[in-house]
């Protein structure tokens, strides 16, 4: 990380950096955020809504120099009124006597992560194992439609469980599915034993 910020300092530019998953590593190793190596380039955003399961609560973070965070004010004050009084105050309440709740979820997520790769490679899908966030990225056994759309489309009219195509995510990404662990162990066994049996039946 550091050989990468020896590089950035040369140039006169930002780098952005999506931090949201940051609370969400699994390796016992520490986030470590280019803006504590670039602060007078860095802009870092950030959120509650993967950290403190705040989805839909619309409450962001940005950490940026003074001389970009003057100018996005400017048009910031034209485009949202306020996050509302509620969110705010949850907000606070989830930074300070909040700050490690998503140490719980951590172990959570590591289970549904290992139990979902434990049943998607037993039917050949090739997966590296995540180290961060809550998704698992598939690759579709060789034997199998290859178009991530056509295969997916397939399995949720017959089985009503939906992934999302790699294709998606651009044409690196045909031939894989995505999905989300950030459910109910009940909910991933039961989409798990689906796809066992449309694997199984195709």
């Amino acid at each position: 990380m550091e050989d990468l910020a020896a590089v950035l300092r040369k140039y006169e530019i930002f780098v952005v950096c999506d931090e949201v998953y940051s609370e969400l590593t699994y390796t016992g190793e520490t986030h470590v955020s280019l803006g504590t190596m670039l602060r007078d380039q860095a802009i870092i955003i950030n959120g509650l809504s993967k950290s403190h399961a705040m989805t839909g609560w619309r409450l962001g973070l940005i950490f940026a120099p003074a001389v970009f965070t003057a100018q996005l004010i400017k048009s910031h004050q034209y485009l949202v009124t306020a996050a509302n009084t509620m969110a705010q105050h949850a907000a606070v309440e989830a930074l300070t006597a909040g700050k490690n709740d998503a140490e719980p979820m951590k172990k959570e997520y590591i289970q549904r992560r290992d139990y979902i790769i434990e049943k998607m490679t037993a039917l050949d899908f090739e997966i590296i194992k995540p180290d961060g966030a809550f998704y698992i990225f598939a690759k579709i056994p060789a034997d199998y439609n290859q178009d991530s759309f056509a295969f997916l489309k397939d399995f949720a009219q017959k089985k009503a469980v939906a992934f999302i195509p790699g294709a998606a995510f651009g044409r690196f990404g045909e031939g894989y599915v995505r999905l989300s662990y950030a459910a109910s162990m009940e909910t991933i066994k039961e989409a798990m034993k689906r796809l066992e049996e449309y694997m199984r039946e195709a």
